[in-house]
């Protein structure tokens, strides 16, 4: 899998959580909280957000990803799972 496969696959997951998304939101929003004003997720959204990415790439995250919270921001979902998934940056 590429990076652009992988962030376009992030993006369809994404959206059925933020169905007025654009590309530009995309771009924009991409070091902003999920739970913040940019995004507005609800923490029942991001549980769900979760593990939906979990079964989209078939990987299972360890609590650390969580109490870090590099599972917070599109850059940080998109790294982690470049190391989940062996992809270079």
């Amino acid at each position: 899998m590429k990076n652009e496969d992988m962030k376009d696959r992030i993006y369809t997951v994404i959206s059925k959580f933020k169905s007025n998304m654009t590309p530009a939101m995309w771009e924009d929003g991409k070091q902003e909280a999920l739970t913040g004003s940019y995004w507005g997720l609800s923490a029942i959204d991001m549980t769900y957000l979760f593990l939906e990415i979990e079964k989209e790439f078939e990987v299972t995250f360890q609590a650390d990803k969580l109490v870090n919270y590099e599972f917070g921001t599109l850059t940080g979902i998109e790294k982690i799972l470049r190391k989940e998934l062996g992809l270079r940056q």
